[in-house]
């Protein structure tokens, strides 16, 4: 367990609110609080420290943000899950390439899209994006990147009754969608 903290504490792939929650003696594991979370704003907050990373790799970034989206989640591990995407699609966009972000609001569920720019991953990558400690290649195994990060955020959002898929779009980009649902589910 130490070894896995130790390796989220450095791939940055959490947010700090939920390292600060780890870390608290006698936690033993991490209870989910549900309340309104605004997602628009969450993301446009989250956001903010991968945009001097993207405008070093000169990264076109684009929001398409409806006026308002709010679920009934844990704030706290649905910001970890967004921190990851935001960290992937930056940290693994080509240079000058760019990342997209969109909500769409329904009547059961809101859903975050994030897209970047790609040319390494192909269709049967999908299949392993979750699996944890995979990298696509050895160029992706160095010392940041654990292979942790797509893991955790697949158990963060199970835990959070999110669904999250993978895709390759016709352009050749990676998309990573999460449906989240508009009012947190009883769990039995």
């Amino acid at each position: 367990m130490i070894r896995i903290v130790y390796f989220i504490e450095l791939s940055g792939k959490i947010s700090p609110e939920f390292r600060g929650r780890l870390s608290k003696p006698g936690s033993g594991g991490q209870n989910v609080s549900p309340a309104p979370v605004d997602v628009k704003g969450m993301t446009l907050e989250l956001w903010e420290p991968w945009q001097r990373m993207a405008d070093e790799k000169h990264i076109s970034i684009k929001f398409d943000l409806p006026e308002a989206a709010e679920v009934i989640t844990d704030r706290v591990i649905f910001s970890s899950i967004m921190t990851n995407l935001f960290s992937n699609a930056v940290e693994y966009c080509p240079d000058g390439g760019h990342v997209e972000c969109c909500l769409n609001v329904h009547s059961t569920d809101v859903t975050v899209s994030v897209k970047n720019s790609n040319r390494s991953l192909t269709e049967d990558d999908l299949a392993h994006m979750f699996e944890y400690l995979w990298r696509k290649d050895p160029a992706r195994s160095d010392s940041i990147h654990s292979g942790l990060g797509l893991a955790l955020a697949d158990a963060f959002a199970r835990s959070l009754a999110i669904d999250i898929k993978t895709e390759l779009l016709q352009s050749g980009d990676f998309c990573i969608t999460l449906i989240i649902p508009s009012v947190f589910p009883e769990i039995i």
